[in-house]
């Protein structure tokens, strides 16, 4: 089996809410595009698996940091 792609692009879009807040364009607390891109060592199935787990990993880091900050102001 063999992969042209030999790359792993994820992109993920965040939003959090103030569910308390009746006015809707003032309830947007945080809205923000992640992406990462990770080779893959080889270009096979496996490789690929291992790109896009570091790549998602590179995101969660991401997104649990801008959570944190966002939930403590």
């Amino acid at each position: 089996m063999y992969f042209i792609q030999d790359t792993a692009i994820i992109s993920a879009f965040r939003e959090i809410l103030s569910k308390n807040e009746p006015d809707i364009s003032k309830s947007v607390l945080m809205q923000k595009q992640y992406s990462a891109i990770e080779p893959c060592g080889m270009k096979n199935p496996q490789s690929l698996a291992e790109a896009m787990s570091k790549a998602m990993a590179k995101i969660s880091d991401r997104i649990i940091k801008d959570v944190y900050k966002c939930l403590d102001n």
